[in-house]
Order: structure tokens, then C-alpha cells, then sequence
């Protein structure tokens, strides 16, 4: 007995080894540290930071001056463009962290059970070998009835208690490996929680910087001067318009032309065109707005204070400032921009030449290159020297059209 008992021992030793000694080595890790990790995820909103700060000291400057109001505007407008889409990009990436670390931390609970259960699979068997002496194992061996029959038998016990060791060894790794990425996610998740302070802080800017745009706005609308450097920019603006449209006309012809070069090769199509031609929905596309009225019509407009007569080259469609604005039929955001008087602006390519221009943005939803249907919103409205309005345009290549020929009856 006290054989069986030493050798039960020397077992329950073995064992214990192999539970605590991957335990050990958890202290010590390798890879990309939580502060790295971070440091990589910064470095993607580093550039909007610093862009507004360089409008956050532009509006200082033209607050000096009431004759600098018109370029107060323009600084007021790029920034606060910027802020919104910091602060959408923190939000979007708090909620990334957030379902992260709760997978992390289920797959946790779910190892920590397994580990649980093989410890109490190695007691029950360290247990039942000290109670019968271990003898099992050496009467199977001295049981067999031939030396080929004890061999295998002592290669099944020898593999089958090294399988254990491995699985346990295996488990502890992959939990060491869970628990680091835990942490490194807890660690993110608190640094980008100081970050989201920072976002309420760019929240307060932006209601400040909104307050004092439309005080801004009602300066210009009653400073005849201000007003007309304003129309002028508008006008400056829409013969940038037009540059930017034959830019991009000329991008997508090159990018049309290798798509054909890679048909003819045999290669599949990377430009997919939309189910419907935009061409068969003339006068029934929908609004881009749920709301709202024709303001300004499409070509030679008498302006209603100055009396001067200027060329639209859409419409303007009144409505509730903060507006949705949707896309009115399927295709690719091409281009995204800001333009004097325009604001954000927004280009969608629906293919077969025809593209339709949304302006006077102030939060824009979308990216370039994304594929959106009709109905998907992209952005909501501004308010401008003109009101609350939406522009909407429609090209066929560089020819402008009438949008109220294509949009449906209200």
C-alpha cells in the first residue's frame, strides 16, 4: 500500500505540474501592447484634430473685423464639418470597442469552464488512483497476453495521458491569449472613453460654432455689401461646380476604359451599373427631401434683394433646417466636397452619364465610393445666407437639367 500511495503522489505531482504550470507564465506576454494599439487607432483621428485647430484659429482671426464675416462663414463652416465627423468617427469606434470586449469576454467564460471541467476530470482520476492504488494501469499492462498486446496497451496510456497534458496545455494558452486581448481591449475602451470627453467637448464647440454662424448668416443677410460678396461666391462657386463635373467626367471615362481593357482580357467587370437606367425615370424620381417646397427654379432668377438677374443651376427646395436629404435613385458616391456658398456637396453618379449633385450639407452620412439606392440618406440640410434650403442638381454629362422635369409630382 504504501507503493500505490507514493505512486499516487508522484501522479497528483505530475498533474500538478501540468494545471499550474502554463499559470506561471502568464505574468510574461509578447505582441502589440494595448498602448500601441491605441496609439495606431489615434493616429487615424490625429489629422481631423489638427484640421480643426487650424480653422479653430482661422475664426479667430476673421473675428477681428465685421468686414471679415464672409470669411468667418466659410471658417465656421469647414470646422464644424470636421467636428461632426470626428465626433461620428468616436462614436463609431466606442461601439466597435464596447462589442469587442463583450466577445472577449464570453469567449473567457466559455474557456474557464473547460479548464474547470478538466481539473475535475485530472481529481476524480488522481482520486481514483490513490484509492485503488493505480493498479488499473498495471494490470491492463501485465494483463496482456502477448508483448505486442502490452505494448500497444502502454502506447494508449502513454498517448492518452500526454493528450490530456496537451489539452490542458493548449486551453491555458488560448485562455493567457484571451485574457491579454481583454485587457488590451479594457485598456482601449477606457482611453477611448477619455477620448469621448474630448467628443462632448467638440459637441459643445459645435452648438457654440452653430449659434454664432446663424448670427453670422443674419449679419450678411443685412449688410447689402455682405450680401453681395456672398452672391458673388455663389457665382464663383458654380463655375468650380462645373470644373469639378468635367474632372470627374474625365476620371470616369479613363476608369470606363480600363474596365473594357479587362473585359476584353477575359477579367470580370469592376464597374456594376445600376439595375434601372436613370434615363427611364424622368419625371418620376422621388424628391431628395421628404419636405419641402421649390424656393429657387432652375435658370434665370431675379434675385429677390438685390434684383440682379443670376443663372441657377438646380433648384433650391425650402425646408426644416436639419433636413434628411436622400439619394433619388441608385448609384456611386463619387465625390465629396465643399464649395463658397454651397457648403457640403455631395456628387452621385447614377451611370450613362447622369449625375445629381446635393448642396447646402451639414452632416454628410456617406463616403466616397460607396454604392447607395434611391431613398438612402446621405446627409442633413444647412442653413445659408438664402435660408434653409436644399440644392439639387441634375447633368447629364456637362449639360445641366431641369430637376423639376424629373422629379415626380407633388
Amino acid at each position: 500500500m504504501k507503493l500505490y500511495s507514493t505512486f499516487a503522489i508522484v501522479i497528483l505531482t505530475f498533474f500538478m505540474v501540468i494545471m499550474f504550470d502554463g499559470v506561471a507564465g502568464d505574468a510574461f506576454g509578447g505582441g502589440l501592447t494595448p498602448e500601441e494599439e491605441i496609439e495606431r487607432r489615434q493616429r487615424e483621428l490625429e489629422s481631423i484634430r489638427k484640421e480643426i485647430d487650424k480653422f479653430e484659429q482661422k475664426i479667430q482671426e476673421s473675428r477681428k473685423s465685421e468686414e471679415e464675416s464672409i470669411t468667418l462663414l466659410e471658417n465656421l463652416d469647414r470646422q464644424t464639418t470636421l467636428v461632426r465627423t470626428y465626433i461620428r468617427d468616436l462614436r463609431s469606434a466606442e461601439q466597435r470597442y464596447v462589442r469587442e470586449i463583450d466577445e472577449s469576454r464570453r469567449s473567457i467564460r466559455n474557456l474557464e469552464n473547460q479548464i474547470e471541467e478538466l481539473r475535475e476530470q485530472y481529481a476524480r482520476y488522481v482520486r481514483s488512483a490513490y484509492k485503488r492504488g493505480t493498479v488499473q494501469d498495471v494490470e491492463l499492462l501485465f494483463g496482456a497476453q502477448s508483448v505486442n498486446q502490452f505494448l500497444v496497451r502502454a502506447e494508449y496510456i502513454r498517448r492518452f495521458t500526454n493528450q490530456r497534458r496537451n489539452d490542458l496545455y493548449a486551453i491555458q494558452e488560448k485562455q493567457k491569449q484571451l485574457a491579454e486581448e481583454q485587457n488590451r481591449l479594457e485598456v482601449a475602451l477606457r482611453e477611448q472613453r477619455n477620448i469621448i470627453q474630448e467628443k462632448q467637448q467638440e459637441e459643445k464647440r459645435l452648438a457654440d460654432r452653430t449659434v454664432e454662424r446663424r448670427n453670422v448668416l443674419n449679419r450678411i443677410r443685412q449688410d447689402r455689401s455682405l450680401y453681395e460678396q456672398e452672391l458673388a461666391r455663389k457665382q464663383q462657386a458654380e463655375r468650380e461646380l462645373r470644373r469639378l463635373i468635367a474632372e470627374i467626367i474625365e476620371t470616369q471615362r479613363r476608369r470606363q476604359e480600363q474596365d473594357d481593357d479587362r473585359v476584353r482580357e477575359g477579367k470580370p467587370a469592376e464597374i456594376v451599373p445600376p439595375d434601372v437606367a436613370f434615363a427611364s425615370k424622368k419625371g418620376r424620381l422621388p424628391w431628395p427631401v421628404r419636405e419641402g417646397q421649390i424656393a429657387a427654379q432652375f435658370g434665370e432668377q431675379v434675385h429677390p434683394v438685390l434684383k440682379t438677374v443670376t443663372e441657377n443651376t438646380g433648384v433650391g427646395i425650402s425646408v426644416p433646417n436639419g433636413s434628411p436629404v436622400y439619394a433619388v435613385a441608385e448609384g456611386d458616391v463619387v465625390f465629396i466636397t465643399w464649395l463658397p456658398a454651397y457648403g457640403n456637396l455631395v456628387i452621385v453618379y447614377h451611370h450613362d452619364g447622369y449625375r445629381t449633385v446635393y448642396a447646402n450639407l451639414s452632416d454628410i452620412l456617406v463616403r466616397e465610393n460607396d454604392r447607395v439606392q434611391a431613398g438612402d440618406m446621405l446627409a442633413r440640410s444647412a442653413e445659408s445666407v438664402e435660408g434653409s434650403t436644399v440644392h439639387f442638381e441634375i447633368w447629364k454629362d456637362r449639360e445641366k437639367q431641369d430637376p423639376e422635369s424629373w422629379l415626380q409630382p407633388k
